[in-house]
């Protein structure tokens, strides 16, 4: 018995050994096919010249987010790439737009109210910037702190980072948060290259205006796009006469005197009150109303250089007032976005022949039965020159309603586009087609074959054409 066990025993410990054998052989064996892998592969991406390689560079760092401090700076394209390999940090170091970028989160700094740890972030951001060499600088600061006598740190490093820079910026963003915006010197500081701004109080109305409007930005020469949500706009001096580019909350018309040569307008107007004397303004080119606008602003407006109007987020009035704006306007409109509900676009008839001569895209914004209520209403036969049409998240719409509107505008449409979230309907297959030549195919079979008669057909995301 005993003698039985401890030849079995003998017989497992032979076959260990047997298995350590060739389990080192064939890690062995890995070694070497490693070795010679390493000794003869070719990366194909390390023989691009470097031109090429530094453009996808830039275009990866397009569309990834922007480096932000402290949250997620190491996962930011430029330091991503850089660690890729040697060659790719050298190139990545010595190409400036990728670090001409950068957002600086003071409020989420878990800082001592001595402002010590401060330190470190303006050795990171000087680390960055330093590599942007002479491009011109997009800086966003967010301060959503209080700026007391026990923080005042966040504010000073806040301005030494603008004092430093300030020769380089061309873009800034600033989010504060009930702050002095005295103590940022923005007042004194010369922006010679600056041409966007972004101002934005995220606490809302403050005390700090008693001393007296507060003067930005006298010394950029070259701004001409900003974005103001500080309050009233008496409350602030800025080289209106230069700007041409505004977004922000209007609660009176006067913007538009304090900005005779603005070309471009985003705006929520939110009135003290409710009765204007029409406004004209003779340059503006693009008016966007923006979300949670209640009141009709186009009743107050005449506007002859129109070329562009979103009222995807108007109220209903705004529709009613169309008629009257575009008889007083008579503007050369060219595109026209519209909320896709059936209220707004019952007015089309009443509006659509003020700027049927002029008039080529149309944009419709989200809405259930959007392609029912087109087609059962044939909104586009009275208007050849329509020659873009977009549908932007037009809810749910049944196949065969679907071709059949496509089919139905394909001889007059250059330019057809469906944009969901998730496109549906690609793979069902139904019968259409022009009148005597219809076939079965599924949807996109259809579409791809729209396409290939020369009309722009997207089906698909904002990013994406499945087709």
């Amino acid at each position: 018995m005993t003698s039985g066990l401890r030849k079995l025993l003998a017989d497992l410990d032979a076959r260990i050994v047997q298995q350590r054998r060739i389990l080192l052989e064939l890690e062995q064996n890995r070694s070497n096919l490693l070795l010679e892998l390493h000794n003869i592969a070719t990366f194909d991406v390390l023989t691009l010249p470097v031109e090429i390689t530094t453009e996808i560079f830039l275009w990866c760092h397009q569309i990834s987010d922007p480096s932000v401090i402290p949250s997620d700076s190491n996962r930011s394209a430029p330091l991503v790439l850089a660690a890729v390999c040697r060659a790719w940090r050298a190139i990545a170091l010595t190409t400036p737009e990728l670090w001409a970028s950068l957002k600086v989160t003071f409020d989420k700094l878990r800082i001592v109210e001595s402002g010590s740890g401060f330190g470190p972030v303006y050795n990171f951001v000087e680390l960055w910037l330093s590599r942007a060499k002479d491009w011109p600088l997009s800086l966003s600061l967010s301060a959503l702190i209080r700026f007391t006598s026990s923080n005042l740190a966040a504010a000073r490093h806040l301005r030494c980072i603008l004092d430093r820079w300030s020769p380089q910026i061309a873009s800034l963003e600033l989010f504060i948060n009930n702050c002095d915006i005295r103590s940022l010197g923005l007042d004194e500081a010369t922006l010679p290259v600056l041409e966007r701004a972004v101002l934005i109080d995220e606490g809302g109305p403050t005390d700090y205006l008693d001393g007296g409007p507060i003067g930005f930005f006298h010394n950029a020469p070259l701004l001409h796009n900003v974005r103001l949500q500080l309050g009233s706009q008496t409350s602030y001096e800025l080289p209106w006469t230069q700007l041409t580019s505004f977004e922000g909350e209007m609660a009176d018309l006067e913007i538009l005197i304090l900005l005779p040569n603005l070309i471009e307008l985003k705006c929520r107007f939110l009135p003290d009150e409710e009765d204007f004397d029409i406004q004209e303004h003779a340059c503006l080119r693009s008016l966007t109303l923006d979300d949670h606008c209640p009141v009709d602003i186009l009743q107050y407006l005449t506007l002859p250089a129109l070329e562009f109007l979103d009222l995807s987020s108007a109220v209903v009035e705004s529709y009613s007032s169309l008629p009257s704006f575009f008889a007083r306007s008579s503007p050369p409109l060219q595109s026209l976005h519209l909320g896709g509900r059936s209220e707004c676009l019952a007015y089309w008839h009443a509006f659509m022949p003020r700027v049927t001569h002029t008039l080529t895209d149309v944009v419709v914004h989200r809405g259930d039965g959007i392609v029912e209520f087109f087609l059962k209403s044939s909104l586009l036969i009275p208007y050849p020159n329509i020659r873009s049409l977009i549908f932007q998240y037009p809810g749910q719409c049944s196949a065969p309603t679907l071709m059949e509107f496509v089919h139905e505008v394909s001889g007059q449409l250059q330019t057809l586009k469906f944009i969901w979230f998730a496109p549906p309907l690609l793979q069902h297959a139904i019968y259409s087609g022009p009148t005597g030549s219809k076939i079965v195919d599924s949807v996109a079979g259809h579409l791809r074959r729209l396409s290939q008669t020369g009309m722009e057909v997207h089906f698909g995301t904002t990013s994406q054409n499945y087709l």
